[in-house]
This record gives C-alpha cells, sequence and structure tokens, in this order.
C-alpha cells in the first residue's frame, strides 16, 4: 500500500513541467474540426482511452499479484477497500464535469485556465472533505454493515492517501 500511495506522488513531481508545457501548447492551440470520423478518433480521446484500457488491465493484475503474494483472504479485503474506493470518488464526478467544459473554452484562454484551476481546487477540497468523510465514517459502516471485513479498514485508509493524486488527475485529464 505504500508503494502504490507514494508512488504516484513520484511520478506527479516528475510531470509537472512536462503538463505546463503541454498545457501552454493546448492553449495556444488552434482548433480545427476534423474532416470524418476516423480522423475525430485519431484527434481526440485517444488518451483517455488507452487509460482506459491500462486502468482495466492494472485492476486485473493487481489483484492476480495480491493473490499470488499473500493469499486470497488479501484479495478479499483489497477488494472491498477498492470497491469503497471507487464508490466515494464516484460522489464528486470532476472528470465528467470538466471533460465537457474545457473543450469549450479552449479559445478564450483565460477563461480555460480558469476552469483548470478551479477544477483543480475545487476536486481538491471536494475530495479532501469526502475522504475525512469516509475516514470518519468508514468504519462504523463496515462494522454495521461488513463486519467480518473489518480489517479492510486500514487499506481503505491507506488508498485514501491517494486523494491529492486523484483531484489533480481528474483535473487535468480532460486536457489529454
Amino acid at each position: 500500500i505504500l508503494i502504490q500511495s507514494v508512488a504516484p506522488f513520484i511520478a506527479i513531481v516528475f510531470s509537472i513541467p512536462a503538463f505546463y508545457a503541454l498545457y501552454r501548447k493546448q492553449l495556444r492551440a488552434v482548433q480545427r474540426e476534423p474532416a470524418g470520423f476516423f480522423a475525430r478518433l485519431k484527434a481526440h480521446g485517444k488518451w483517455s482511452i488507452a487509460a482506459a484500457y491500462v486502468s482495466t488491465a492494472w485492476d486485473s493484475l493487481r489483484l492476480f499479484f495480491i493473490d499470488r503474494m499473500i493469499g486470497r483472504e488479501a484479495v478479499a479485503m483489497f477488494a472491498l477497500a477498492d470497491s469503497l474506493w471507487g464508490h466515494l470518488t464516484s460522489l464528486f464526478p470532476v472528470k465528467s464535469i470538466l471533460s465537457v467544459m474545457i473543450p469549450q473554452r479552449t479559445k478564450d484562454e483565460s477563461m480555460a485556465r480558469q476552469n483548470v484551476i478551479r477544477g483543480s481546487k475545487y476536486s481538491f477540497l471536494g475530495f479532501s472533505a469526502l475522504g475525512i468523510a469516509a475516514a470518519i465514517g468508514g468504519y462504523p459502516f463496515l462494522s454495521v454493515f461488513f463486519p467480518k471485513y473489518l480489517a479492510a479498514f486500514p487499506i481503505f485508509l491507506g488508498l485514501l492517501l491517494l486523494i491529492p493524486r486523484l483531484a489533480l488527475t481528474s483535473a487535468r485529464s480532460p486536457l489529454l
């Protein structure tokens, strides 16, 4: 859990200069309409499609590695903590809101910049509030509904350390 929590922060630190260079380039880009369906598919959404496949493959491989290294009981604990994490993050859909707003505002550089900055700020505040509420209310929830899986709560708390990464990636993913 420690490696899974720390590694994204290291990746974010090293990717910040590249992100700002791409961000400036994106704001200065002139928008053109692609010719057909395949041109639109090629021009838009390739990173989000690839990210979805990589994420799905990683989720399956992660459970396989946990099963091989620790055992099936650990897979059940991690699967419960991961599903609680998924439900928690779906309560604040910043990514789906910004993915609609940012492409509409790319012609106005200052408005697009404001949307990204506000999206980052409010997603961090919103996800932090959800994380604090989940840290406080998670144990009573598990003790009432899933008393056999109370051992999954420390894993869930470890996953809550990923909230800053989630706030940054959900606000900047529409730019990819």
